[in-house]
């Protein structure tokens, strides 16, 4: 059981490890600007924020998924398999919202109170994206096998993924009715002292 357990997570990793790898990898494709070459260097976009918030909506909404399910399921398995997605879609969430969050300038009443919206709900996502995988984890060590510790951990993630949905959706207001973003505009450069 434990090595069944243990290759299905090396698997797991190994996979995320890859997917990232071959992502990141610019190879001979170094930018679509002018050199000919279809994919654009990580260098070439304005901010990497809708390149990292991703990985955090999709890991927090399948960590709470895999939680819900194994509320019926009860294996432990699958209790590791969600711990790992969520705290890996919390850390995710955390560049996001901290080192890749995009700073912006300039914009209208409407476009501020919507980016007041979008950070509102970025972090309550943040904020039970973290306790859920804390309580993931203290339900793993100290309370196995106890359905009411799993319901409870799915009740914080699935408000996390409901928090996760709603950032997701004034971020793209912001983006396609707003304006905010596309080719870098209403956004500070970057060699102002902020990260990407």
């Amino acid at each position: 059981m434990k090595s069944k357990r243990l290759n299905s997570g090396i698997a797991f990793l190994s996979t995320l490890f890859f997917s990232l790898a071959a992502y990141a990898h610019d190879g001979d494709h170094s930018g679509g600007g002018g050199s000919g070459s279809v994919a654009a260097g990580l260098d070439e976009f304005p901010n990497l924020h809708p390149l990292v918030v991703h990985f955090a909506i999709v890991l927090i909404l399948v960590g709470a998924v895999l939680q819900l399910a194994n509320v019926y399921f009860m294996k432990r398995e699958v209790s590791w398999i969600a711990f790992v997605t969520t705290a890996v879609g919390f850390v995710a969430a955390y560049l996001a919202a901290g080192p890749y969050h995009p700073h912006a300038h300039e914009l209208s009443e409407h476009a501020k109170q919507v980016l007041d919206q979008h950070d509102q709900w970025a972090d309550w996502t943040l904020w039970l994206g973290g306790v859920g995988a804390a309580l993931q984890g203290l339900n793993l060590f100290f309370l196995t096998d106890k359905r009411w510790a799993l319901g409870l951990v799915a009740a914080v993630l699935l408000g996390a993924g409901y928090a996760v949905s709603q950032a997701g959706h004034f971020g793209s207001q912001l983006v396609y009715i707003e304006g905010v973003g596309p080719q870098g505009q209403y956004l500070e450069p970057e060699g102002d002292g902020h990260n990407h």
